[in-house]
């Protein structure tokens, strides 16, 4: 076994025994009452019907729960609640591997619970786990060589990270920790270009069941190929193929990674939220007032992932800078429920749209943007900022999450909204896993 693998499967090997600072526990909560507000607020998505109607056809049984849903077997809901979690594109992101891990980590985690008696510390010491070694393995260029060329790193990062949590809680010893990781990576995959369409949540959820089975099948005996995570090894150089960056060999002392994670007040790609930011600074400026033209700067990467000129869906829409800073413009919070059908063919808001031009700017980062205003009488507005909200640097406080966990979740749950949130805030309390899961129970 090479060295990257075997510090990796080390590391995870040892989370029962860990002690976790106190900063490091909140982060994990909140992880994971953002993402179960955003999988409750995603529950009735085509995408997500889709994916019930099919594991249905499997016809499995079980005691693994759905959001709002039956009882069924453990892989199944975990790629449910997951395809749930990232089907508005709410989710947490871990900016420096431009990865989502919460929304495979905490589906396969939430549908193992049962099957190993887990209790929330537990869930919380894995997840924690899982989410370093995804981030590190990660390091600061592997995810976004791979956006550049076609991949999404959800598909691999997300896949290491749900490996390594389920093998955490389930408690397998080093050697069956690589094993796990191995086989995960073997199953890595997903493409960029599914942005703006469901196989975007499909994918991501996939990564949540490909790490839970993986690490189950590691504790059954299966032996992988461990060496494919190091330099050399295969996995790498399949996505990055001119060797540009590798995966990197973990420092587990150096800074938690799950500090560095950034929650999204806004439902689009991550890029956008700047231009977002700046938009809603300006709507208060805008009135009745005749525009002429309006300017967005961003970085060149968002100019093309997100440069969607006329979405046709709803899922488009959160790809299109054209479009959020419209409905910023309007004043909306460009939450989850502001993307519906009918937003979408607004027309006030697809008429601003198309005053807006896209300006790539080369130097500025992904996370900063500006947004000028130009009036028919010559007149102008403008907002720079410098580092979005939501960035570790710029942070959403509980507050702020539980604003947005209140409007994802309260047309599901109406007055048990508020306990499912003081629930899952102090989710390390025991009993909260059995609490949670009652409140998010299907109503009989």
């Amino acid at each position: 076994m090479g060295q990257i693998a075997s510090v990796a499967a080390r590391y995870i090997a040892a989370a029962p025994d860990r002690c976790y600072p106190p900063e490091v526990i909140d982060a994990a909560l909140k992880c994971l009452t953002d993402l179960v507000g955003v999988a409750v607020g995603g529950r009735r998505e085509p995408v997500v019907q889709l994916t019930l109607a099919e594991v249905n056809r499997w016809n499995s049984g079980g005691t693994a729960p759905i959001f709002l849903g039956p009882r069924t077997a453990s892989p199944i809901a975990a790629i449910v609640n997951a395809t749930m979690a990232h089907v508005h594109d709410f989710d947490d992101t871990h900016i420096p591997t431009d990865s989502h891990f919460s929304a495979p980590i905490w589906p396969a985690l939430l549908a193992l619970a049962d099957e190993v008696h887990a209790n929330e510390m537990q869930l919380l010491g894995a997840f924690v786990t899982g989410f370093e070694v995804g981030a590190k393995l990660g390091g600061r260029r592997l995810g976004h060589a791979m956006l550049a060329r076609g991949f999404q790193a959800t598909g691999v990062m997300g896949r290491l990270g749900a490996a390594a949590a389920a093998a955490a809680l389930l408690q397998l010893n080093a050697e069956k920790s690589a094993h796990a990781l191995s086989l995960a990576a073997t199953q890595a995959g997903g493409l960029s270009g599914a942005a703006g369409s469901m196989s975007k949540a499909y994918q991501s959820a996939r990564t949540a069941q490909d790490g839970l089975v993986a690490a189950r099948m590691a504790a059954d005996g299966f032996i992988a190929a461990p060496d494919i995570l190091e330099e050399d090894g295969g996995l790498a150089r399949a996505f990055v193929q001119d060797g540009f960056a590798q995966i990197m060999a973990p420092d587990f002392d150096a800074g938690w990674e799950v500090l560095g994670n950034s929650f999204k007040p806004y439902a689009c790609l991550h890029g956008i939220h700047p231009a977002v930011d700046a938009a809603r600074q300006l709507a208060p400026q805008i009135g009745g007032r005749e525009i002429a033209k309006i300017e967005a700067f961003v970085a060149p990467g968002v100019a093309r992932v997100g440069g969607i000129k006329e979405p046709g869906t709803v899922l488009e829409c959160k790809f299109s800078v054209r479009f959020c800073v419209a409905l910023g413009l309007a004043g909306s919070m460009v939450h989850g429920r502001d993307f519906t059908e009918a937003t979408a063919r607004e027309p006030g808001t697809r008429i601003m749209m198309r005053k807006v031009k896209i300006v790539p700017v080369e130097g500025r980062k992904m996370l900063d943007a500006s947004v000028k205003v130009t009036f028919a009488d010559g007149s102008l507005v403008e907002a720079d900022v410098p580092l979005s909200f939501g960035h570790p640097g710029n942070p959403m406080g509980w507050s702020d999450l539980e604003g947005k966990f209140v409007r994802s979740v309260e047309p599901e749950l109406g007055p048990k909204t508020q306990s499912l949130f003081n629930t899952l805030k102090t989710f390390q309390a025991p009993g909260s896993l059995q609490q949670a899961w009652q409140l998010v129970a299907p109503s009989e």
